[in-house]
């Protein structure tokens, strides 16, 4: 057996195929319908405007930081 075919049998036993496969289908499925939002802005408001937009694209994962923790929320959803 090849090294390929067991690395990836090994790592279809450890992490499941179906999430891997979930995972990278939703991720390039979103910078697919990224790539067209940013194009059709760029067509009509112009390139210098939508590389400004995008430098302020970093930011979202700032506010990502202020989310609440999962143990609030899990903690929360048991009083309820």
């Amino acid at each position: 057996m090849s090294r390929l075919a067991v690395l990836t049998t090994v790592s279809c036993r450890a992490v499941g195929c179906l999430g891997v496969g979930s995972f990278f289908g939703l991720a390039f499925g979103m910078a697919g319908l990224g790539s067209v939002l940013l194009g059709s802005h760029m067509d009509k408001a112009g390139g210098d405007f939508v590389i400004s937009l995008c430098s302020f694209l970093p930011l979202l994962g700032f506010f990502a930081l202020l989310l609440p923790l999962e143990s609030k929320l899990m903690r929360g959803s048991d009083a309820g």
